[in-house]
């Protein structure tokens, strides 16, 4: 995966007007005040905001007045298989609809751009609206990893595979 942009600089997609594209930058995670518990994660696993702008494809995703609300991106793990992470910020829940459009639309192209087959994610298991979440964008579970998060935290595994998903 290399340069192609992850999405259009800027863009104001239609049906998603409350919210538009930047390109990811570290500072935005500040800007946004991270919400739990990706906050944590974040902290715990030791990344910093810089290591997931260089890891791969990653936006921010900014209200009206250029505020970011949610960070999101892949990071390629090996030819055709990634893995997603999102990070969102206090002020996404004034825009939950078109926060999941965007989401789920740029889920659906990453494949075709990227040349991937299988798009993987983490979700913590005591999370029940962010595996809701994931399996509303189309990722299908996969199973249980106990003791998987930095802080021991049970996860599951969920995989988008483009040819099972239908959008």
């Amino acid at each position: 995966m290399t340069e192609p942009p992850f999405i259009e600089t800027e863009a104001r997609l239609a049906g998603a007007a409350s919210l538009h594209i930047v390109a990811f930058r570290p500072h935005h995670l500040t800007w946004m005040q991270l919400r739990e518990p990706g906050r944590s994660e974040l902290l715990s696993a030791g990344a910093s905001p810089e290591s997931l702008a260089l890891r791969g494809p990653s936006v921010t995703l900014a209200d009206g007045d250029g505020t970011p609300v949610a960070a999101l991106g892949l990071v390629p793990l090996w030819p055709g298989v990634a893995e997603a992470w999102v990070l969102t910020g206090s002020r996404v829940t004034g825009h939950v609809h078109a926060f999941h459009r965007l989401v789920r639309r740029h889920l659906a192209d990453a494949p075709r751009r990227f040349t991937l087959h299988r798009i993987q994610a983490s979700v913590r298991a005591d999370s029940v609206v962010a595996r809701r979440w994931a399996l509303a964008l189309g990722f299908r579970e996969e199973g249980l990893m106990p003791a998987y998060g930095p802080d021991q935290a049970d996860y599951h595994r969920v995989a988008y595979l483009p040819k099972e998903t239908h959008t």
